[in-house]
């Protein structure tokens, strides 16, 4: 989304790569990470999935905001509102990767014993 054809934002002042933008791809990784291990920690339920879901995509829209007005990300033809339900869908997956990836994981752990 953020090359050509589409160019929608540009990370940072420039167009062009730069050493920042390496850290900035840590910043996505990282949620990630911390979506799932919150997820174990707290154990959150079924009923309270949703929640969790929600939050975590408000979290992250707000993240993105602050780098707008950072001016870490530079629209050039998003608009922030989108990221809402770009965060869901993202977040929705990721959980359901997750409970596949446990899912197998545990069987396999079963199977060696």
């Amino acid at each position: 989304m953020a090359v050509k054809p589409y160019n929608l934002y540009n990370l940072t002042d420039s167009g062009k790569y730069e050493l920042f933008d390496l850290a900035l791809y840590a910043v996505y990784p990282a949620f990630g990470y911390l979506f799932v291990y919150f997820l174990e920690y707290v154990n959150v339920s079924r009923v309270l999935l949703v929640v969790y879901i929600v939050a975590w995509s408000i979290i992250g829209v707000a993240v993105e905001y602050l780098f707008v007005i950072l001016h870490v990300f530079i629209y050039t033809g998003w608009k922030l509102i989108y990221s809402l339900p770009i965060y869901l869908i993202v977040i929705a997956i990721t959980y359901v990767f997750y409970q596949i990836a446990t899912y197998y994981h545990k069987k396999e752990s079963n199977n060696q014993s």
